[in-house]
């Protein structure tokens, strides 16, 4: 299973990696038709829509894969649940629009009003998606998952230039995804197979209203952490747009929308592959544990040197992409790449609590830090995007390590044993990133050529030389990696075949 646990992230990763750079491309190009205030219009409707879809409708494929034995049975309840919970979100939304035109004045009212009625057509459509991505997943068919989100997200990034060159403004950030959630429904449900209910897990009658009713009580739980979680992300532009200004607003939006780039890719679609390895791990308690640590461990050896060097190469990355407009938006992008080298782990964390059953647990984790620390940011938010995102930094530095440690405790394994997957990147990646910082001030002088030379040749031969590291000091570690690694380098055909040999051939 931890095999598969690895296929499966790959798959996701390799989708994602074609998926973001895409993204990336269109972000450039998109970035040149919008400002901040565009940016900060798209990021208070989604605060706004992740605060009012109180039950997000995919959590249900996750308490689903907690009890895939009885999928063909509760199905058909868990069906009932999610629309119904998703048609009460929408109406919500399109009803709270005065309001919220209200509470905002600094935006134009029409502009969030149209941007809110676009996005209330999404927890609908993601109700859709909720019982065939769930048979995709429990078959461990991530390729085909893969595809979709990938053919599906390329779509809509295209559409989101297309719509900024028309001068459609904060729109052409929302409505493509709007769009893509209900066109993910169509083709999930057209290659996913429905077995219907198997002979030796189907329940009937009383047993399977008790089903019912356990399966609405866990969604409920499930649904709430999730919403907590969407919170706590989304907050920081809540807060901004209220206490700041809508530049401020952009400005953070905007370098929310480039830091979480690079660790996207082996972030929120990792969960979806993980869940479903831990769940049918979950008759042995000991081997899931260590199969937990191992993937946080390959994803952070990763994870944190891609976001360290987004970190400290920010300026130059800026500068390339987008000349003078963003630079304001340079200290911003620092401080919240740093805190994507904690953020990484969330989404196996949550993963390995949903796929043991902690609802609960999960829940009471993203109240707690909701709670804590909504205070922080409204303090921090009167300085602008700067204090808040290293406010959100810490937030995340603080919860992650807790939380890993959490997920294996009382399963055989050591405080530093659950603790090292997380701090173990760092040691490594560090230390290259800052070398990589100072060679940037010594190129800083000639601007234009010297952030070229850094994006370009320093920042690729520092990400080699932390994968070099990581096959020196976590050689267990690197051999999880080399096969994505591997996969990874043959599309890079005009490297020479020796140095991709070498790169991609693990320790005997």
């Amino acid at each position: 299973m931890a095999d598969h646990a690895v296929s499966g992230t790959g798959w996701s990763a390799f989708q994602g990696i074609a998926n973001k750079l895409a993204t990336m491309a269109s972000i450039v190009v998109v970035a040149r038709y919008l400002g901040p205030g565009d940016y900060g219009a798209s990021g208070l409707v989604q605060g706004i829509g992740g605060f009012l879809v109180l039950l997000p409708p995919l959590v249900m494929g996750d308490v689903l894969i907690a009890h895939e034995r009885h999928l063909g049975s509760v199905r058909g309840v868990a069906r009932r649940v999610v629309l119904t919970s998703a048609i009460a979100s929408s109406a919500t939304i399109a009803l709270s629009i005065p309001v919220f035109v209200g509470l905002y004045p600094k935006f134009p009212g029409s502009t969030l009003a149209a941007l809110l009625l676009v996005f209330a057509v999404r927890p609908v459509a993601d109700a859709f998606c909720v019982i065939p991505l769930t048979r995709l997943r429990s078959g461990l068919r991530f390729r085909v998952i893969a595809a979709i989100d990938g053919s599906v997200q390329l779509l809509a990034t295209l559409a989101s230039i297309a719509m900024a060159m028309s001068g459609a403004g904060a729109l052409s950030l929302i409505m493509p995804q709007a769009v893509a959630s209900a066109l993910k429904a169509i083709l999930y449900l057209a290659t996913s197979r429905d077995p219907g209910p198997t002979s030796t897990a189907a329940v009937t009658g009383r047993r399977a209203r008790a089903w019912g009713r356990r399966l609405r009580r866990q969604f409920v739980v499930a649904a709430l952490a999730q919403h907590a979680h969407t919170l706590i992300s989304n907050l920081p532009m809540l807060v901004l747009a209220r206490i700041s200004s809508d530049e401020q607003t952009g400005i953070y939006t905007f370098a929310f929308y480039l830091s979480v780039q690079a660790t996207f890719v082996i972030s929120y679609q990792v969960a979806a592959v993980l869940q479903p390895i831990f769940a049918k791990l979950g008759h042995d308690h000991e081997r899931q544990a260590k199969g937990f640590l191992r993937v946080i461990a390959a994803v952070g050896a990763l994870a944190v040197p891609l976001a360290l060097l987004q970190a400290v190469l920010a300026e130059p990355l800026l500068r390339i992409l987008f000349g003078e407009k963003w630079m304001n938006a340079v200290p911003t992008l620092a401080a919240l790449s740093v805190g994507q080298a904690f953020f990484f782990a969330v989404a196996p964390i949550m993963a390995m609590l949903r796929a043991q059953g902690r609802f609960r647990v999960l829940l009471v984790w993203q109240l707690l830090q909701l709670v804590l620390s909504i205070g922080v940011y409204c303090l921090a938010a009167s300085g602008g995007a700067l204090p808040v995102a290293i406010v959100d930094t810490c937030v995340w530095g603080l919860s992650v390590p807790v939380m890993a440690w959490v997920c294996v405790r009382g399963r055989g394994v050591a405080v530093p044993e659950a603790l090292r997957p997380v701090v173990a990147p760092w040691l490594t990646a560090l230390p290259i990133a800052l070398l990589s910082w100072v060679v940037w001030q010594l190129l800083r002088p000639w601007e234009y050529p010297g952030a070229a030379v850094s994006v370009f040749i320093v920042g690729p031969l520092a990400g080699l030389a932390s994968l070099a590291a990581v096959r020196v000091s976590q050689p267990t570690t690197y051999a999880e990696l080399a096969p994505m690694v591997s996969r990874a380098a043959g599309a890079f055909a005009r490297l020479p075949r020796g140095a991709v040999a070498r790169l991609t051939r693990s320790k005997p």
